[in-house]
């Protein structure tokens, strides 16, 4: 069945044994996404390294908050779903890499939290059960959040270097456009937000939002002005991406759509892979010298030649790529494999600033696969809990799945699910309204049971063996 939720064996209680309608959960919830965004600037002009770790500490409080309402309540249930169950065969991988290679066990952890933490926060978010009005207030939470990025990027525009320096360690112009970045010390974490921004309000209109075609265009005319301040070819991708699937959703998706869906996808995805890993062009920092390659095209090829030795397992979790092969690890397999750094600076942006290739070179071609199966899976069950969902969250929930699919496509251009900025903040969220979408249909199912079976009692002739459904349709 198509629009259908499948939901399993087990009763509303059992499943999402969880935290329900807790004032203090929503309270470190709201706490926690703030803190993401304004982590960078707190950290930049305090000086106090400590901040670096906030969001580990508030993904712990979370954790830890959930343990003991679990606890009290006297149950513990981890739903195996598909994405948990890729979960675990990438785990395998990751201990597999670490002992075959004979790493650093310790290395290993933290390289495996570093591209895992967004999946935690989601898997935390699945478990922290909110009610309808909560997840409302967390959309305008966000939302509001994103309204005062973009009020503080035009403020940007117009002052320039007096306001950005504030924020970023250099003004970067492009095209004649200073680039702008809200309250973040990234233009391209302003830009990520850009893009989600666009989707939820592209979102309204899809599902049928009271919304004035005026507030509407100005929303939309704000969110691109936004993403033209940044100049970030990965946000103007992440608007087509967004404007196609809203266009397909609203128009149909007939054999001729489809294919020219396909064909569209598959050449903006290109665009994206050369613009991101051949970007920057001519600047000394993001350059490798003496061969003048770009550092993504190097770094890629570089993790090529590292899974021609390594072709299933790869290197281990914090042996090449990310921040813990560098700033922890101080890694061997660069001098073993002659990466060249040059002129760039790595001990600043500590990463090769494109996922895919890490991820590949790190945990081979069946770590890759597992995790690519991961976030697919969470978006497969996102579409499904869409067509279900109350309509007052279905706009939302759709931003969220527009913004992992962009996650996905544009971490070829930068370690976007490694940025806790970007994936704790997203994963977490998509992670709650699920969450919440479930537990509405659960108890759906529950009071359409109960009035079945009361219906069977009135007429003559029930057999008690009859079994309620379990399966429900919603159109």
């Amino acid at each position: 069945m198509r629009n259908s939720l499948s939901i399993g064996k087990r009763g509303a209680g059992s499943v999402l044994a969880g935290v329900r309608h807790r004032a203090g959960a929503f309270l470190a919830i709201c706490v926690f996404i703030i803190v993401l965004n304004i982590q960078g600037v707190l950290v930049r002009n305090t000086g106090v390294s400590f901040l670096n770790s906030i969001d580990e500490l508030f993904l712990l409080i979370l954790f830890l908050f959930l343990s003991v309402a679990y606890l009290y309540n006297g149950t513990f249930h981890i739903s195996l779903e598909k994405h948990f169950k890729y979960f675990l065969l990438f785990l395998f991988i990751s201990v597999a890499s670490v002992f075959l290679n004979s790493n650093n066990v310790l290395y290993g952890v933290f390289g495996f939290i570093e591209v895992t933490k967004g999946y935690m926060a989601y898997v935390i978010g699945r478990h922290l059960l909110l009610s309808h009005k909560k997840i409302i207030l967390l959309e305008k939470l966000v939302l509001g959040l994103i309204l005062l990025h973009i009020f503080v990027g035009f403020l940007q525009e117009l002052l320039g270097g007096s306001l950005l320096n504030f924020f970023i360690d250099r003004v970067d112009v492009r095209y004649g456009i200073t680039r702008v970045s809200g309250l973040f010390t990234s233009v391209n974490v302003y830009a990520d937000y850009m893009v989600f921004f666009l989707a939820l309000i592209l979102g309204y209109r899809i599902v049928g939002v009271k919304i004035s075609r005026k507030k509407f265009f100005a929303l939309i005319g704000i969110g691109v002005v936004g993403i033209v301040l940044t100049v970030s070819r990965q946000a103007i991708a992440g608007l087509m991406i967004a404007v196609m699937l809203s266009a397909l959703h609203i128009y149909g998706v007939s054999l001729f759509v489809k294919l020219k869906k396909l064909l569209v996808f598959f050449v903006i995805m290109i665009v994206i892979i050369f613009a991101g890993i051949t970007s920057n062009a001519g600047n000394k920092q993001y350059t490798v010298i003496p061969e003048g390659e770009y550092l993504r095209y190097y770094a890629t090829f570089k993790s090529l030649e590292i899974l021609s030795d390594h072709p299933f397992v790869g290197v281990g979790g914090g042996y090449f790529g990310g921040s813990t092969a560098r700033i922890f690890n101080n890694s061997k397999i660069y001098d073993e494999y002659d990466f060249k750094f040059g002129g760039f600076s790595f001990e600043e942006m500590a990463t090769i600033d494109t996922l895919w290739p890490q991820i590949w070179a790190e945990y081979g071609s069946l770590g890759l696969l597992f995790y690519l199966f991961i976030f697919l899976s969470i978006l497969r069950y996102n579409k499904k809990c869409f067509h279900v969902a109350p309509r007052g969250v279905r706009a939302y929930c759709w931003a969220l799945h527009v913004i992992v699919i962009y996650l996905l496509v544009t971490s070829f251009a930068g370690p976007k699910l490694t940025n806790p900025v970007i994936a704790c903040f997203f994963m977490l969220q998509i992670g709650l309204v699920q969450a919440f979408i479930k537990n509405k249909i659960l108890l759906q199912i529950e009071v359409n049971t109960i009035r079945y079976v009361s219906m069977k009692h009135q007429q003559k002739g029930f057999l008690e063996s009859e079994s309620p459904i379990r399966r429900i349709k919603y159109e």
